[in-house]
Formats: structure tokens, C-alpha cells, sequence
């Protein structure tokens, strides 16, 4: 959770009233002194009591002013930014399940048509999957992939690789196997404090339907909370086309069945203009490597342990932050501002190399792309 006491969206610190013990004390200890005339020891009773009126009186400033902050949104937290997002008629978005596709294949060839039912179950052991709709394999057809979805919420049930899924909870006659032909995705928490302020920040662009773009981010990110990033823009020689382009927690790839789900809920005809054709498809990864050797300064050398691991850390977030927004720009610069942040001297990168990334793409290095040295440690 942000913290409470720091505003969003970059805007300045607002108290409504001033929060300063010492100057609070003096302020009820002076007006004391003058009415009666009397200095106060320090020792003395009513001087000591005096000051627990202060505290007492501080605190209450302080919780005034966290009080009043939560009728704004750049301070709100929890049900009470719930309450203001209530008052646009943008409520949380509560967790969701993950989605996925299933390949069913049959043993053999049949002559007649094979039903799997809608809510046939498959799964890796620790998650079920079970099938959204009711599908046929006709004669002579051996498999089919058919859309289906976790029986809970949350994003654990994300990212599970391609395979995996290959019980079948519910047997069935003359079906040899199951298996997830992607790894599934979608599944996300209940909206967190930060997502949601923003996108209640985004509301007043949601009071027609969808047609500018910060309507359509908006629909779009009230769609999932696993959605961390959205473009959305149109093409001069395409008139009409909105281009939809999401991007899921951590970096995340959108699979195709998550992608058909945003683009049935955002061609509602209470979203989408009559005239607008949406097309929903993921951003294109950009893939590179992170290659590169630091050094230490020589009057460091007894933290080197600690700065060794701030440094790994440090390139991590550089890696999670890289991708974590569409048309971000792949900049060392900003890695090598991280690493000596965390602690490095000097550092030596062989990759990555400055990449200009548009808006329907998104730059991606795995973590077996990453590649950490030691260079050792230089005097100053």
C-alpha cells in the first residue's frame, strides 16, 4: 500500500493544519504563562501536565490531517477511496480468474460427434481449470482448443508453463489427453490502492462511451486488475480502427483467451462508439539481454557483500521496471543510475544498447538473460 502520508500523481505534500510538537508546547505553555503570570520549571507539575495537553493536542492534528486527506484522492486509502470511487460510479475491480486454452484430444478417430461439456475440469495438480462452454469434435477430427477459466481467483493461477495442465479431473470416454497449449493468464488480485486512484482519476473521460483515449484506457483497465498498462491509438491511413494493446502484471505477455475476453467486453455497445472498429491484440515483445560488469570502489571493499546484493537487486527492478510499460524506451542509462544508486563505483555495459520502442511494443529480457560480473574494486 502507498504510503499514506505521500500524495499521488507527483503533487505536493497538503496539510490542513501544522503538525509541530515543539512549537505546539511552546504555543500552550507561553499562553499559560501569560495569563498567570507564572514561569514554568521545568520539574514543575503543572508545566509536565501542560505538556500532555500538547501531546495529546499534536496527535490530534495529526490524525485531523490524515482524516481530511482521505476525502482527496491523491491521499486516499482503502474504503475510503472506495468511497470516492463510488461517487463517479467506478467501483474497485475485485479479483479475477486466470484464463487459458485447452487442447482436448481424443484416442482415436470417431464417426460421430464428441461433446465435452462446459465446466469439464483439467489440471496440474494444484490448480483446476474448467471449460467455459459446451464444444464438439465432429467425425474424423481428432482434438480441439476450447477457452477455459480457474475455478478460483487470484494471480497465482497465472504463468503456469505450457503442459502442465494434463489431468483430467473429469475423465472421459475415448479422450487420451488434455494439455494447455499457452500458459495461462489474466488472473489478478483485488485492484490495489495506486491502480485504482488512478483509474478513478481517469472516470470523468468514461461519462460517455468509449472514443478518446483516456475513455478507452479507462474501460480497458476496468476490465482487470492484472492489466498494468494499456495503449490505445489510431492510424491516419485506418480510420476508425482503435488500436487496444494491454500489458499484464509483471511484464506479461496477454495470452490470446484474455485477449478475446477485453475485446468482447470492450465491443459492448454501451462502450464501444458505432462507429469505431476495436482490435485487441498484445504488444510486441522486443527481447534483449542485460550483459554487464561493475566495480567496486576500494573503500567499500568490507560491504562488499551487501553492495553485491543491492547491485543484483538493483538490475532486477531495472529489469521488472523496463517492462512494465508499452513504448518505454530500453536506456542503460537508467540502469547504470540504478547500479551506482545501489552502491557500484563504475559500470561496464555490453548490453543492453539504447532501443527506441513504439507504442505497440514492449521490451523483455528474461531473468536467464541476465548476465551479472565482478569486476573487482578500484581506488577512488
Amino acid at each position: 500500500m502507498t504510503d499514506e502520508n505521500l500524495p499521488r500523481f507527483g503533487l505536493p505534500e497538503l496539510n490542513f493544519l501544522t503538525v509541530d510538537a515543539t512549537a505546539n508546547e511552546k504555543r500552550i505553555i507561553g499562553a499559560y504563562e501569560k495569563i498567570t503570570g507564572r514561569v514554568l520549571a521545568n520539574g514543575d507539575p503543572v508545566r509536565l501536565f501542560l505538556l500532555s495537553l500538547a501531546a495529546e493536542n499534536t496527535q490530534l492534528r495529526q490524525d485531523f490531517n490524515l482524516a481530511a486527506r482521505q476525502n482527496l484522492l491523491s491521499y486516499a486509502q482503502g474504503e475510503y477511496l472506495d468511497a470516492l470511487g463510488n461517487m463517479v460510479d467506478t467501483p474497485r475491480v475485485q479479483a479475477q480468474k486466470a484464463v487459458v486454452v485447452l487442447r482436448y484430444t481424443l484416442s482415436h478417430y470417431l464417426d460421430d460427434t464428441y461433446v465435452i461439456p462446459a465446466g469439464t475440469k483439467a489440471s496440474d495438480g494444484a490448480h483446476i481449470f474448467e471449460t467455459l462452454n459446451t464444444v464438439e469434435i465432429g467425425p474424423g477430427i481428432l482434438f480441439i482448443d476450447v477457452i477455459a477459466e480457474a475455478t478460483e481467483v487470484g494471480a497465482e493461477y497465472n504463468d503456469i508453463e505450457i503442459g502442465e495442465i494434463n489431468t483430467m479431473v473429469d475423465p472421459m470416454p475415448d479422450m487420451d489427453s488434455v494439455e494447455n497449449i499457452q500458459k495461462p493468464s489474466g488472473g489478478a488480485d483485488t485492484e490495489e490502492d495506486s491502480v485504482y486512484a488512478d483509474r478513478i482519476r481517469l472516470a470523468p473521460d468514461s461519462f460517455s462511451v468509449a472514443g478518446p483515449h483516456d475513455s478507452y484506457e479507462y474501460f480497458a483497465k476496468s476490465f482487470s486488475s492484472a492489466i498494468i498498462d494499456v495503449s490505445i491509438y489510431g492510424l491516419n491511413e485506418y480510420p476508425g480502427n482503435v488500436y487496444v494493446r494491454p500489458l499484464l502484471t509483471g511484464g506479461t505477455i496477454p495470452t490470446d483467451a484474455f485477449l478475446s475476453e477485453l475485446y468482447e467486453f470492450l465491443s459492448d455497445e454501451n462502450i464501444r462508439p458505432l462507429t469505431d472498429c476495436v482490435l485487441v491484440s498484445a504488444p510486441e515483445a522486443v527481447n534483449y539481454e542485460i550483459n554487464i560488469k561493475w566495480y567496486l570502489d576500494s573503500s567499500n571493499i568490507n560491504r562488499i557483500t551487501q553492495i553485491t546484493s543491492a547491485v543484483a537487486k538493483a538490475v532486477e527492478e531495472y529489469r521488472l521496471w523496463q517492462q512494465s510499460s508499452i513504448g518505454r524506451d530500453i536506456n542503460p542509462d537508467v540502469l547504470i543510475k540504478m547500479m551506482r544508486d545501489a552502491g557500484a563505483k563504475r559500470v561496464e555495459i555490453q548490453s543492453p544498447i539504447f532501443t527506441q520502442i513504439d507504442k505497440s511494443q514492449v521490451a523483455q529480457c528474461s531473468v536467464s538473460d541476465v548476465s551479472i560480473s565482478y569486476g573487482g574494486s578500484e581506488d577512488d
